[in-house]
């Protein structure tokens, strides 16, 4: 076997082998930290030089849009405080309506009751007087259906009028919000 001898130190073969892996380790551990440290020195320097980017302008338009929103928020509160108002006058209109339609309906019952007081005293007179009310009362029971008729169709329109108007306030009230929330900026002055 060979045999190498450094200051009195004898290494065989076998020693040689296993000295040879450890000097690669550590030439390789040393080769390591060097990078690790050119690394940190370059990092460090970087770190050194580092200048914060200028925001200013991105703090303003942050500022604007804020300040847009609020005005789209405040514009919203309008006009949901305007459509409050307008609904609670529609209620109020409709329930008026439906009041005189039943102190109508209530007048009409009266005026039915009154006029079968009045045939049972007709009843009482000849045959003629029996004829004569019995073409009063249709006459004025087609009058009566006639107008009940008549105030119906007009509450119904009117029901029908007031319902649309509000439609088409709110279709233009919800498109003009929308366009305002879809570009916030078109509208700034």
């Amino acid at each position: 076997m060979a045999e190498v001898e450094y200051g009195g130190v004898k290494l065989t073969g076998s020693k040689l082998f296993m000295i040879i892996p450890l000097v690669s380790m550590l030439g390789g551990g040393l080769w390591a930290g060097f990078e690790f440290y050119k690394d940190y020195m370059d990092m460090k320097e970087q770190i050194q030089e580092y200048v914060a980017p200028d925001l200013s302008d991105f703090d303003k338009s942050l500022a604007v849009m804020t300040e847009d929103m609020k005005i789209v928020k405040e514009t919203v509160a309008v006009f949901k405080e305007e459509i409050i108002i307008i609904r609670d006058s529609v209620n109020d209109s409709v329930d008026m309506m439906r009041d005189t339609k039943h102190d109508l309906r209530d007048e009409i019952i009266r005026t039915e009751k009154l006029l079968e007081k009045v045939e049972s005293d007709i009843d009482k007179l000849e045959d003629e007087a029996t004829a004569l009310m019995d073409r009063t009362k249709n006459d004025a029971r087609a009058m009566i259906d006639d107008a009940n008729n008549r105030f119906n169709d007009k509450v119904s329109g009117l029901e029908g009028l007031v319902k649309r108007e509000l439609t088409s306030l709110e279709d233009s009230l919800d498109r003009k919000l929308q366009k305002s929330l879809d570009n916030p900026l078109a509208n700034r002055k």
